[in-house]
């Protein structure tokens, strides 16, 4: 019991900053409007992914 009562002025801050961290997060990630970049880098990673397999085996054929 005295550990965690040494540990409380460590924890109370850090649970308070993680919390305010996740309530910041969380309001950017519900505003956030989306914006043709963004399609545009969502279209990308989406090729990649479909497409890695052989643009990589082409690659070590030539």
């Amino acid at each position: 019991m005295d550990k965690i009562t040494e540990l409380l002025p460590f924890l109370i801050p850090l649970a308070i900053v993680q919390f305010s961290l996740l309530g910041y997060t969380l309001y950017r990630i519900l505003t956030r409007k989306t914006s043709e970049e963004d399609a545009a880098q969502m279209r990308a990673c989406e090729f990649l992914t479909e497409n890695l397999s052989t643009i990589i085996k082409d690659y070590r054929e030539n």
